[in-house]
C-alpha cells in the first residue's frame, strides 16, 4: 500500500509556524525584560541580560552547524527534533523558579531554535 505524502501546503504551513515561533521568542523576550526583572529582584539586570545574550549567541553559533548536520542526518529528522526540543524548552523556561534554570532552559530553546531555521528553508 502507497503512503501518501503530506500536502507541500501543509509543509510550508508547518514550517512557516516553526519559524515564527523560533523569531518570535527571540523578540518578545525585550518586551517582557522588565517583567523577569520584577520576577527576579534580587538579580542585578547584568546577571539578568544573560536570558537575552544566551538565546542570541547559542542561535546565532549554531545555525551553521545545525544545517550541516541537518544535510548529514535527514532534515524532517533534524527539524522534528529541533521542534521537540524547543517547545519542550519552552516549557522550562515557564517553569524556571531562578535565573540559572532560565538562562539554560534558554540554552536550550536556542539549540532547537537553531535546529528548527535551517531545516524549515530547506
Amino acid at each position: 500500500m502507497k503512503q501518501k505524502s503530506p500536502s507541500p501546503w501543509a509543509i510550508l504551513a508547518v514550517t512557516s509556524l516553526a519559524v515564527f515561533a523560533v523569531m518570535l521568542d527571540a523578540l518578545v523576550l525585550f518586551v517582557a525584560f522588565p517583567a523577569i526583572e520584577r520576577s527576579f529582584s534580587g538579580v542585578s539586570g547584568a546577571q539578568l541580560s544573560w536570558v537575552l545574550n544566551a538565546y542570541t549567541i547559542v542561535y546565532g553559533a549554531l545555525l551553521v552547524p545545525a544545517g550541516r548536520f541537518a544535510d548529514r542526518v535527514g532534515r524532517k529528522r533534524v527539524f522534528l527534533a529541533g521542534a521537540t526540543l524547543f517547545t519542550l524548552a519552552s516549557v522550562l523556561c515557564g517553569l524556571a523558579g531562578s535565573p540559572a534554570l532560565l538562562i539554560a532552559a534558554r540554552v536550550l530553546q536556542a539549540v532547537g531554535g537553531a535546529m528548527l531555521t535551517p531545516t524549515s528553508l530547506a
